[in-house]
């Protein structure tokens, strides 16, 4: 057979070195300066049989521990007597919010097996509230089959029926604590500890075994043990996940078309943050009550509005984008000199944004320094919006009560130049300048203006 009487290795550096003892058809490992070679044991071959591959099966069941723990969303719901009430979360009581319907098998089974361990739920210090979530004739009761079904069970916790606005809350909040955007199954139950905050998410009905052991998972785990807990792989973190801001929860609401629903959220948010002090480290005060005030602006509630980010203010002074926010708050409820006060902070600051200076000059004429904003709008020309601007000098120069205010000489010449650039089709444009030529005793060119404006308006 063939042997091999001997191995020379040039390394990297021109350095020459013989290895003895090397054989054919063997495996080694070599290290510069050893004079001798290892040998590697083959890699074993392992023969592996074809088999089918069985796929499994999505059961839809899912549990799913939420460590931001956001609060829930108040809800209101109609008893078995049909009248309103509000969901209890909070009461420094776990509670298990489930919603069902009588014609789906699997809530009809979950509701038994509450009714069953019925004390076992209780010693664990427990309290269910069943939404159903059927469409009732009226709107207000329990459908007869609901009804007919938790008298059969004999069930004993709270129950109720909760409306579709109540349901669209639920679905904006496992929304923003979940990656996958799919709509809330049935049943489908959230988990909440003694203060109200969501702890776990079941998506399909939830075992009573499991829920009591979550219950004690949720009593007896600091929020970094139920961190690790929560997740579904064990190990290190390159760094920490971070968590769900409970910001992201208003946030789901409001785009829900919920504005009304999103504002309770958010002062539940501050009111939540404001008690417990540095551990809501998440609830930053500055952005819920900027996302407050756009609410508030949102549906005209303008001075609660101005109140939000006023606080906003106190805490950020330079922030520029809560001044413009507060000028146009303060414009909309008619403190023209609040807004026109801001409005020079920020002209100041922006010198060369004319629509903070366009803004300015009309809360200056609204308050009567007529001749203030003359000089803004004057200063306007050349600007993306020194077509406006010229043309609000145009009127007040040539239709102010004031004699020193009124220049209709000067009024004419920048209506003209307006009618230039735009050839006489701006039936605004030609106005100002019928209303100059007018205040100059020109009658009959203002009369020519006007015909000119009827003209363009058709």
């Amino acid at each position: 057979g063939q042997t091999i009487d001997g191995l020379v290795i040039r390394w990297p550096g021109g350095a020459a070195e013989e290895i003895a003892g090397v054989d054919v058809n063997r495996r080694y490992t070599i290290r510069q300066g050893a004079r001798q070679a290892v040998e590697v044991a083959p890699r074993r071959q392992v023969a592996i049989a074809p088999q089918r591959v069985e796929t499994a099966v999505e059961s839809g069941r899912a549990r799913i521990l939420t460590p931001s723990r956001p609060p829930l969303p108040r809800l209101t719901y109609r008893n078995a007597q049909g009248a309103a009430a509000e969901a209890p979360t909070g009461d420094d009581q776990t509670t298990l919010v489930n919603l069902w319907a009588s014609w789906c098998a699997p809530c009809v089974e979950e509701l038994r097996q509450f009714a069953q361990h019925e004390d076992q739920i209780r010693r664990a210090g427990v309290n269910i509230l069943a939404f159903s979530v059927e469409e009732s004739p009226d709107g207000s009761v329990l459908t007869p089959a609901a009804a007919e079904l938790l008298k059969q069970i004999k069930f004993p916790f709270t129950a109720g029926r909760l409306d579709d606005r109540g349901v669209d809350q639920l679905d904006a909040l496992q929304r923003a604590l979940l990656d996958a955007q799919s709509p809330l199954p049935l049943p489908c139950s959230f988990l909440l500890d003694r203060r109200g905050a969501v702890c776990a998410i079941y998506r399909g009905p939830v075992d009573v075994p499991q829920l009591l052991k979550d219950v004690q998972l949720i009593e007896q785990m600091d929020a970094q043990a139920f961190r690790e807990t929560a997740q579904p792989h064990r190990g290190r973190w390159r760094r920490e996940p971070d968590l769900t801001n409970p910001f992201q929860v208003a946030t789901k609401l409001y785009e829900g078309g919920m504005n009304d629903e999103a504002i309770a959220y958010l002062r539940r948010l501050i009111d939540i943050g404001l008690a417990r002090g540095p551990d809501s480290q998440r609830l930053k005060p500055e952005q819920l009550y900027f996302f407050l005030g756009t609410l508030l602006e949102d549906k005209a509630d303008y001075a609660a509005a101005q109140d939000a980010y006023e606080v906003v203010m106190r805490i950020e002074p330079q922030n520029q984008e809560v001044m413009r926010r507060l000028a146009e708050v303060a414009a909309k409820r008619g403190d023209a000199t609040k807004a026109a006060g801001l409005l020079e902070l920020l002209v100041r600051l922006n010198p060369a944004d004319a629509s903070l200076r366009f803004d300015w000059a009309e809360r200056l004429a609204e308050m009567g320094k007529v001749n203030e904003a003359l000089t803004q709008y004057r200063l306007l020309g050349g600007s993306p919006v020194w077509q406006t601007a010229t043309l609000r000098a145009a009127w007040l120069l040539a239709t102010h009560p004031d004699p020193s205010v009124r220049k209709p000489n000067e009024a004419i010449q920048l209506a003209q130049r307006l009618c230039d650039e735009t050839g006489d089709d701006n039936p605004a444009h030609l106005d100002a300048l019928a209303a100059a030529y007018a205040a100059a005793g020109q009658f009959d060119e203002a009369v020519t203006a006007v015909d000119k404006a009827l003209a363009a308006a058709r």
